[in-house]
């Protein structure tokens, strides 16, 4: 049988950190996706795609700003140990 070794904290924060770069990346790339969406069909928008459109571009850039502020944390963290 064969045992799993344990991650030491280190390995396990940069872990979090590679993770929290992806999040970001793909979070951009979909807010990217969206105004790119938005820039091409501008002449077909309504109220009601436009509100949709607006709340999840706002979503977006809330979750990236959260990735950034706990990948910052983690920075932190990283240096400390």
């Amino acid at each position: 049988m064969y045992i799993i070794p344990r991650m030491s904290k280190k390995e396990r924060v940069i872990a979090r950190i590679d993770l929290l770069k992806v999040l970001i990346v793909a979070f951009l790339g979909a807010l990217f996706a969206v105004f790119g969406y938005t820039a091409l069909h501008y002449k077909e928008f309504d109220l009601a795609l436009g509100i949709l459109v607006g709340i999840g571009a706002i979503l977006l850039i809330i979750g990236i700003s959260v990735f950034i502020i706990i990948y910052e944390k983690k920075l932190d963290e990283l240096e400390k140990l």
